[in-house]
């Protein structure tokens, strides 16, 4: 018995097709376009979770930097200490702060106060004086944020886990139906494994 010639089909083109009379065709179609759906949604997943893991890392480095300001001769709760070297470093720690979520009622009065003494003419480029005390509490702020955000990582890398699987079993059934229909007509079929994304 010989076998037609196998005339080769683009996928975009048989993806896009009309649903035929026949069933596994239009099933090995229906899991292609989920896979490539799926494909998408693991793209912009991976996303999610490196967006999380730089925020993590955002608020671990500023929490170490918060931490290395601590009065280091006198370890008492109400000993003064500096936030950062200049005017600009403590702006900048407070914002940074401030935006992570950290609540602190005196944040917007310090900005203020950093921001018209480097505007003042000649500037005043001095630290914000702190205590001890504000800055454990800074710490601790930024540690349960930083648990938080690591809760939702771990969530969200569930949920890629979840979607690459099932990214991967579209792929899977369209190869297999494509593969099975081949076989029912006596025609060679190629796998359609990663064409999804």
């Amino acid at each position: 018995m010989a076998l037609d010639p196998v005339t080769p089909i683009n996928i975009e083109t048989w993806m896009n097709d009309s649903n035929t009379s026949n069933p596994l065709s239009n099933l090995a179609r229906v899991s292609a376009k989920m896979a490539a759906v799926l494909g998408t949604l693991v793209n912009l997943q991976k996303l999610v979770v490196e967006e999380i893991a730089k925020k993590i890392e955002k608020i671990g480095n500023l929490n170490l930097k918060v931490k290395s300001y601590t009065n280091q001769t006198d370890s008492k709760p109400d000993a003064r200490a500096f936030l950062g070297f200049t005017a600009a470093e403590s702006l900048d720690v407070l914002t940074q702060m401030k935006a992570l979520g950290v609540k602190d009622v005196r944040f917007d009065i310090w900005i203020a106060v950093l921001n018209a003494n480097m505007a003042a003419n000649p500037p005043v480029t001095a630290s914000l004086s702190i205590t001890n005390a504000d800055l454990s509490n800074f710490s601790l702020a930024l540690q349960t944020i930083s648990e938080s955000e690591q809760n939702k990582s771990q969530q969200e890398s569930l949920r890629l886990q979840t979607i690459t699987n099932r990214y991967t079993q579209s792929n899977d059934q369209a190869s297999s139906v494509i593969q099975k229909d081949g076989q029912n007509k006596g025609t060679v079929t190629n796998n359609l494994r990663g064409s999804g994304g």
